[in-house]
């Protein structure tokens, strides 16, 4: 289902170091769900609320995987149909893509990083 309390096909997940919550890759929602420790309904911090998929800053198609810097809280999405990874900030309404477009990495993110 698409609803806040359900997931659809969710894929890679993120738990934080002290284990009080989950970020979930709801792949056919095309978003990413947290959930805190004991709650009945996950927060959407990426992606599309409603579930639906698309190719603009706002949303994701079909993510596979989530990974948090745990300092900045910012989130990184595998974002798979979109081929592309997206960064979104804490509370932003959109991400921004990091790595993608031709398949190319962008000079202004060189360095490497990996989505563990």
């Amino acid at each position: 289902g698409s609803t806040n309390d359900l997931l659809d096909h969710p894929q890679g997940i993120y738990v934080n170091p002290n284990g009080s919550s989950i970020y979930v890759a709801d792949m056919w929602n095309s978003r990413i769900q947290l959930w805190n420790q004991n709650a009945r309904q996950g927060i959407t911090v990426a992606g599309s609320q409603a579930g639906i998929a698309g190719n603009d800053s706002q949303h994701l198609n079909y993510p596979n995987d989530v990974t948090i810097d745990e300092e900045t809280q910012v989130v990184y999405v595998i974002d798979t149909s979109n081929n592309r990874v997206q960064r979104w900030r804490p509370s932003a309404l959109q991400g921004d893509t990091i790595v993608g477009g031709n398949g190319k990495l962008t000079a202004k993110y060189s360095r490497s990083f990996a989505l563990v």
